[in-house]
């Protein structure tokens, strides 16, 4: 996976908006796999929320995509979690494309960080190493 090209992919947004991967090159971008119902998934949002407000000027973004099936589930963590970047939930609905699928994401939490170009510099569960790797880029 590491050195391809991250599939595309279009994700439903909290007002129904469509976010598009490929919309996103020229950015590093880290697709954060996760679900309401995930004590580990919630519990890197601290972390996540740190580095974004460290590097969101320099050409980062996150994109949080949810596995959750109940919408609503989704919504209320949401509203608990107050995470400042792009959020999708993957239903699979309408034109929107299974993106953890895509991905080869087969638990969560999971990350994928891209690089400017939109190829996949490293895929992992492990926050940290992820965390690592974004703060060697923005040396």
């Amino acid at each position: 996976m590491e050195n391809e090209y991250a599939p595309s992919f279009t994700g439903t947004g909290i007002n129904g908006d469509k976010i598009k991967l490929n919309d996103l090159k020229g950015k590093y971008v880290l697709l954060d796999f996760w679900a309401s119902w995930c004590g580990p998934c919630r519990k890197t949002i601290p972390g996540w929320k740190a580095l974004y407000a460290k590097y969101n000027q320099n050409d980062f973004v996150i994109i949080s995509v949810s596995t959750d099936s109940d919408h609503d589930d989704w919504l209320q963590a949401l509203d608990k979690e107050n995470m400042p970047w792009a959020q999708v939930i993957d239903q699979g609905k309408n034109e929107t494309t299974i993106a953890a699928d895509l991905n080869s994401v087969h638990y969560i939490p999971f990350y994928v960080l891209l690089d400017k170009q939109g190829k996949v510099i490293l895929a992992s569960n492990d926050e940290s190493l992820i965390t690592k790797k974004i703060n060697e880029i923005f040396q």
